[in-house]
């Protein structure tokens, strides 16, 4: 008897907090949200529709030491 009653208060628990989530989870993630859309539009706040931008990194020149490494000169062979 102590079993089926605990089975019993064990599944209306569990269904209580599936509805009581169900209406205040998105209440607690909506400030989490609109931090992460606000970040993506921020970034893009000022380029306008369809402009494509092409953005370098580096300098472009890539220095080698001389000290590392081998270099191994091949054959393709047919």
């Amino acid at each position: 008897m102590v079993l089926i009653k605990f089975i019993l208060f064990a599944y209306a628990v569990y269904y209580v907090f599936k509805s009581v989530a169900r209406f205040f989870l998105p209440f607690m993630f909506k400030d989490f949200q609109q931090k992460m859309n606000g970040n993506g539009q921020n970034q893009h706040k000022n380029k306008r529709e369809g402009e494509v931008t092409i953005e370098y990194k580096g300098t472009g020149k890539k220095s080698f030491d001389k000290n590392i490494g081998e270099y191994i000169d091949y054959e393709e062979i047919k």
